[in-house]
């Protein structure tokens, strides 16, 4: 099809073994209440297509192995984009052994493609991602209220994108998790030199939330999140090699296997405003937050509860302040004893490192009171008074 103002609706296309729609150089395009159906060769491609726009149509099992259900890309002899076309209201399912593809393949160039009010649907026996963006310079697809969920692989790929963004906004991503142990495990978004921005989403199971690994180079994965939640998910929820994010305001992380965050900077990172709540729950000990390297420039804002160890910084943050740990370890309360003609008492406070507040309340008179010599262990009770028979002194410290 290479045409200007085309309109298609309320018709049914099952073909198998065939192409439903080959838009080539198209503008304007109407696309409406269409099902597609068993289109293992495709059901939708758009090459070098403006202003399209797909409306209430669904995808049934569409597609095969590397042949995506909805291709959108460029076509060489033509020499342009796709941009500006929108699917609303559309729905992609796979369930169809043999049909067992990516729903929606996005590959250079295109760019402002909008997908609102979505589902995304795969099959654990599905071994391609569901969405899958790739070699895309321009990008800038926009998501927003998509349900995206149940896959075999990764539900959302992106390769070699970094220029701008792919935005989920108001977006469930969801796939089997910690609670889950019959089915596979996958990392809901997964990327090398990708570039996401999420605002108002909510990420469910998985292996892993959010993975980015990348090889050091110039141009490394980026993660922008902000107002999201990350719950259940098999190891961690965020975790980032040679990857930047820049995390800030109302993120909440919890019900992870083993870590919230696990992060390998590569240039400069920023994370504030984080409530990280049971994210031990294979009962290993290990951190909440693990800082591997330099580079996070930023950790602030954070509210740490119901885990063992808090974090643990192999490179410290330039800038780490309101860190606040409620965990089984990172506050503790007790007793000491002041003994008759003494001035002092050392207590071993139990903590995963020292204290940055000591409150002390004695028992009986014994002139001023004050704390010293704080290290990782223990810290010591002064009073100005000896007293004539043991005081007992109420403690309280927290790191």
């Amino acid at each position: 099809m290479d045409c200007e103002k085309a309109t298609h609706s309320g018709e049914s296309v099952t073909l198998y073994d065939a192409i439903g729609i080959d838009m080539l150089f198209s503008k304007e395009v109407h696309i409406e209440g269409i099902h597609f159906s068993g289109l293992k060769n495709g059901a939708l491609i758009l090459r070098t297509a403006w202003d399209a726009r797909i409306i209430n149509c669904t995808f049934w099992n569409c597609g095969s192995g590397s042949i995506p259900a909805t291709l959108l890309t460029q076509d060489s002899t033509r020499g342009s984009n796709t941009n500006s076309c929108k699917f609303i209201g559309c729905r992609w399912e796979n369930h169809l052994e043999g049909a067992l593809a990516t729903q929606v393949e996005i590959k250079a160039p295109s760019r402002q493609n909008f997908f609102d009010s979505c589902k995304f649907h795969g099959d654990e026996d599905n071994t391609n991602p569901l969405i899958y963006i790739h070699d895309d310079k321009w990008n800038r697809n926009f998501f927003v209220n998509c349900a995206i969920g149940w896959n075999g692989a990764e539900l959302i790929k992106i390769e070699n994108a970094t220029d701008h963004p792919t935005t989920l906004e108001a977006c469930l991503i969801q796939s089997w998790g910690y609670y889950d142990s019959d089915k596979p495990y996958v990392n809901l978004i997964d990327m090398s030199k990708g570039y996401i921005k999420l605002v108002g989403c909510m990420l469910i199971g998985g292996d892993k939330g959010i993975y980015a690994a990348d090889d050091g180079s110039m141009n490394p994965s980026y993660v922008e999140v902000n107002a999201t939640r990350f719950y259940g998910h098999k190891t961690t929820a965020i975790e980032l090699v040679n990857s930047d994010i820049h995390a800030s305001g109302q993120l909440r992380i919890s019900d992870c296997g083993k870590h919230a965050i696990v992060i390998t900077p590569r240039w400069h990172s920023i994370i504030s405003g984080l409530h990280i709540i049971n994210t031990d729950l294979d009962g290993l000990s290990t951190p909440a937050i693990w800082v591997k390297s330099g580079g996070l420039k930023i950790l602030s804002d954070v509210w740490i509860t119901n885990v063992d160890v808090g974090y643990q910084f192999d490179a410290t943050p330039e800038i780490a302040k309101n860190i606040n740990i409620r965990g089984k370890k990172f506050e503790n309360s007790g007793t000491a004893t002041i003994a008759s003609g003494a001035t002092s008492v050392t207590v071993d406070h139990g903590l995963v490192s020292a204290p940055s507040k000591v409150l002390v309340t004695p028992r009986g008179n014994i002139g001023s009171i004050w704390v010293s010599n704080v290290t990782d262990t223990q810290f010591t009770i002064n009073c100005s008074n000896a007293p004539t028979e043991d005081v007992q002194v109420d403690w309280y410290a927290e790191v």
